[in-house]
C-alpha cells in the first residue's frame, strides 16, 4: 500500500456539525474508528479531534440559547407593545 492509500483510508467524514446530535454521531464515528484501528496513534488522533468537538458543542449550545433567548425577547417586546 502505497502512501496515497494509507491516506485515504485514514479520513474521516465530518459533515456538517450544527448542533449537539451532529456532534454526537461525529464523535461517536470517531470513536468507532479509534477503537478499530491498530495501535496508540488512532486513539490519540481520536482523543485530539474530541478535544476539538467538546469545544465545538459548547458553542453549538449557547448558539441555541442566544436563539432561543432572543425568541423570547422578541416575543415578550411585541407583547409589551400591544
Amino acid at each position: 500500500m502505497n502512501h496515497n492509500e494509507i491516506k485515504k483510508n485514514r479520513r474521516i467524514r465530518i459533515g456538517r456539525l450544527e448542533n449537539a446530535s451532529d456532534v454526537r454521531k461525529f464523535l461517536a464515528r470517531m470513536i468507532k474508528k479509534a477503537m478499530r484501528e491498530q495501535g496508540g496513534k488512532e486513539v490519540n488522533d481520536a482523543y485530539k479531534i474530541s478535544l476539538i468537538a467538546s469545544q465545538l458543542l459548547k458553542a453549538v449550545e449557547v448558539a441555541e440559547l442566544e436563539r432561543r433567548v432572543s425568541e423570547l425577547e422578541q416575543k415578550l417586546k411585541s407583547r409589551s407593545s400591544n
